[in-house]
């Protein structure tokens, strides 16, 4: 029998398997021999392949994990099978393999986040999409040739940091859309506290959620971390070997995170604010810090028309006509002196908008 470990997303896996006709799943073998369903799955006399996925792994107890070889010997011996297929086995269930069988295993998969090209077209169309900010995008397309001029695994880590709304998130949006069709990877790390967050990315049990999983199954090699700085340093620490190695591990998975773009924000204004929240030894692990200004007149002014524009085009026809688009301009430019962030600009303007409706409904109604 021959038995191959596959590291790769699972969508990736499942293509691979979609040329075998007959598939037996180590989770419909175990629920199909267990008292409880026999009636309701049947197993077929052979198999062209045995796949043990992570989906499966994820749905069993310790004790089916630790049985997994004679689960495959039995498979063997009663259904013909010659090849089976693992795909991410955690740590423990690798290990036991390994100790007892020969496994062929498979180069881990990839994801590439950069290339020549690629960089070119974010340079061209960075301004289209974020305003302002030309010192931040000039130092971020710098960065990004980082990755196709080294030759070790460190991927890209890089920190935005600066006032809310001023762009750090869509950034990295903008890289994930022109470098990955728009597909990210993302933690609001403000919410990691305490126990659950010390299990989500370090003590899980295998068949719980992690992040270390969420990576193992990603499409996308560009990860945002949102406010890293207000994770609590034993969350923090997770990350340096991801940060210097390209690889994030806890104690179920290795995950091989090499050539991605790693993307913390922070809405600290000064990088001493942030060593006093982020391990010296950690922060010296960033490529970049990399400071987000607030906007100017001339920027805001922008914004605003760009805001009007988009709500004029997505709003309702019957609450279109009821709405002076110029008076709206005019009064988010008469307070351009009060708006502080895009957020600001954004809700300011749907508030001036509501106020016209409203006044149109009464006096139709009145």
């Amino acid at each position: 029998m021959k038995i191959t470990v596959f590291f790769e997303p699972e969508n990736e896996f499942n293509e691979r398997i979609n040329c075998f006709e007959n598939v037996l799943y180590l989770g419909d073998y175990v629920r199909a021999i267990g008292n409880e369903q026999k009636d309701t799955i049947n197993l077929e006399e052979s198999y062209d392949l045995f796949v043990i996925a992570s989906n499966d792994l994820s749905g069993i107890n310790n004790h089916v994990m630790e049985g997994i070889r004679r689960i495959i010997n039995l498979v063997e011996d009663n259904y013909g099978v010659s090849d089976v297929y693992l795909n991410n086995p955690t740590k423990l269930t690798l290990e036991t393999l390994k100790n007892n069988l020969v496994l062929e295993i498979n180069e881990p998969y990839v994801l590439q986040s950069v290339s020549e090209e690629k960089i070119v077209e974010v340079e061209s169309e960075f301004d289209n999409f974020i305003i302002g900010q030309e010192t931040a995008k000039k130092i971020i397309i710098r960065n990004l040739l980082k990755l196709l001029i080294r030759t070790n695994n460190k991927p890209l880590v890089l920190m935005l940091y600066g006032n809310p709304g001023i762009g750090k998130t869509e950034t990295a949006k903008f890289l994930a859309k022109q470098l990955n069709g728009g597909e990210i990877v993302r933690e609001q790390m403000s919410m990691v506290q305490g126990e659950e967050g010390l299990k989500y990315f370090k003590y899980t049990h295998h068949s719980e959620h992690s992040f270390s999983k969420k990576l193992q199954n990603r499409t996308s090699n560009i990860i945002l971390l949102d406010e890293f700085a207000r994770a609590p340093f034993y969350i923090q620490d997770s990350f340096f070997q991801m940060f210097d190695e390209g690889v994030y591990e806890d104690n179920n998975y290795k995950v091989d995170m090499r050539k991605s773009i790693i993307i913390c924000t922070s809405n600290f204004l000064t990088e001493e604010q942030m060593r006093n929240n982020i391990d010296n030894a950690l922060l010296s692990r960033f490529d970049a810090l990399i400071k987000y200004e607030d906007f100017n007149d001339g920027e805001k002014e922008l914004i605003i028309k760009q805001s009007i524009d988009s709500i004029e085009n997505s709003i309702l026809e019957k609450y279109d006509s009821m709405v002076d688009w110029n008076k709206v301009h005019e009064i988010l430019i008469d307070n351009i002196k009060g708006l502080t962030n895009m957020r600001h600009i954004k809700g300011i303007i749907e508030e001036v908008v509501a106020d016209e409706i409203l006044q149109e409904l009464k006096n139709k109604f009145k």
